[in-house]
């Protein structure tokens, strides 16, 4: 049978493993929002040097 210390160290425990899980997992989201932020921006970008290429072409 389990003391009161092994309880409270195994609720400890699982608390940090949550803990742990939870900040990775809000990591991974961050990154991959700003990756796809990063990404945007650069289609923004390399869209808006071609635009007068294309125009200036065209014509």
């Amino acid at each position: 049978m389990a003391t009161s210390t092994e309880k409270k160290f195994q609720l400890h425990r699982e608390r940090k493993i949550r803990n742990h899980v939870f900040s990775s997992l809000m990591a991974f989201v961050y990154l991959k929002q700003q990756a796809s932020l990063g990404f945007s921006s650069v289609y923004a970008w390399v869209s808006n040097l071609f635009t007068p290429v294309v125009a200036q072409v065209s014509k």
